[in-house]
Parts: C-alpha cells; sequence; structure tokens
C-alpha cells in the first residue's frame, strides 16, 4: 500500500474532507489533527495550511475529484 498526500489546510478544511471521502468509501489518515489546533506554527512555517490529508495511491485520483466538487484548492 502506498500513502499519498491529497490535500493540505487547516483543521476544519481537513476535517471536511476527510468526512467526504469517508462518506464515499475512502479511508484517509490526518495529519498534525491536534497539533493543527493547539500549536499550527510548530507542524508548519508560519501556521499555514497544517493538516494533511493522506490516501491509498489507488484512491487518489477519486478523492481529488471528490476534494474539487466540494470546492477546496489542491496544492498541487
Amino acid at each position: 500500500m502506498n500513502i499519498v498526500e491529497v490535500f493540505t489546510g487547516d483543521y476544519f478544511e481537513g476535517d471536511l474532507v476527510s468526512q467526504v471521502l469517508e462518506e464515499h468509501g475512502i479511508k484517509s489518515i490526518i495529519q498534525n489533527e491536534l497539533m493543527s489546533t493547539i500549536a499550527p506554527w510548530y507542524v508548519s512555517a508560519g501556521g499555514m495550511q497544517p493538516v494533511t490529508i493522506m490516501v491509498n495511491s489507488k484512491d487518489y485520483d477519486e478523492a481529488l475529484v471528490l476534494i474539487k466538487e466540494i470546492n477546496f484548492r489542491n496544492d498541487e
């Protein structure tokens, strides 16, 4: 299994993205979920976009489509 980054953003965006992916059967990992709310500047420069969503590489394309449908930017 190869895990890839599909989204970066703030905690609230990341949580929403993770929920949408889960509703469509895509398992995701939220990196820095707790630290992004306590001290985001510890996990990213300036505290910008501290949360990263990771998915299985086989789900990458479908995840990108879902993220675009909910009008979040994709940092690729």
